[in-house]
């Protein structure tokens, strides 16, 4: 008995269960017609690439650092999902200033699953719209350090429909203009990325002024090249991990600021 995986024949082995002829073919052959890759651990156990296992048999998978689980076919619905993007979201986990560690910031970061969350799909007003100062809201009232998404004339955070509505140029002013009362400082990017490896809020911006701006959340990591420092961002593209000219453009200025 042969089976045929995607033109590629291989070998089974022939066992009969309850009178039938059943064929069972070698897993790690099988998934290398796939193209999934295979190892074999240092106590002799044979183990599988988990995400490229998931996009062979068209699983829907995520990585969740929230709870360190890798999930295949039964996928958790991201934090703020069923809401709409101008609604403020509770997130389940939070931290405090005196709290902070790299591995909170990235579990904050992890739970919006901002790459697949509804919450900040583009284009949902038809309009070509992004959601960044969303992502960016919704992770900031995760670190208890609000970049509002509502603010009265004073730059005080305000309820949901109350006061000016921001998109990414008003946050950039906002954090220009009354950041450092709620603890926000200006910094560069070293400063950012050091900030961000402490486990300590950072973003990154670019204002425009002939059009939409961007924000972006700087995580932990290292910078790359000329890519420059790690960022989590929604947007064109909505990635927890990415770096910042992936996203940002070349030209004009990009401004840090880091919560003190």
């Amino acid at each position: 008995m042969r089976t045929n995986v995607r033109g590629r024949i291989i070998e089974a082995i022939e066992f009969v269960e309850n009178g039938r002829e059943t064929g069972y073919a070698d897993l790690a052959e099988i998934l290398a017609a796939y193209e999934v890759p295979v190892r074999q651990t240092p106590d002799g156990r044979q183990v599988v690439a988990l995400r490229r296992f998931a996009e062979a048999f068209g699983q829907s998978h995520t990585y969740t650092a929230a709870d360190e689980t890798f999930y295949i076919g039964t996928v958790p619905k991201p934090v703020g999902a069923d809401l709409k993007p101008w609604l403020r979201v509770e997130p389940p986990i939070c931290c405090a200033p005196g709290a902070r560690e790299p591995q909170v910031l990235q579990q904050i970061i992890s739970q919006f699953q901002v790459g697949c969350n509804e919450r900040y799909r583009k284009n949902q007003r038809g309009a070509g719209e992004t959601y960044c100062n969303i992502f960016l809201w919704d992770v900031s009232l995760a670190l208890r350090c609000e970049i509002p998404h509502w603010a009265g004339p004073s730059g005080q955070p305000t309820r949901v429909g109350e006061g000016q509505e921001l998109d990414a140029n008003s946050v950039i002013f906002w954090l220009r203009e009354w950041g450092p009362r709620y603890g926000w400082v200006p910094a560069e990017a070293a400063g950012a990325l050091v900030a961000a490896n402490r486990g300590e809020p950072a973003v990154a911006c670019w204002h425009n002024p002939g059009g939409i701006g961007h924000v972006a959340v700087v995580r932990p990591g290292e910078a790359r090249g000329d890519l420059g420092v790690p960022i989590a961002q929604a947007g064109e593209t909505n990635s927890d991990r990415m770096y910042l000219y992936e996203a940002f453009p070349r030209r004009g200025q990009i401004e840090y600021f880091v919560h003190a």
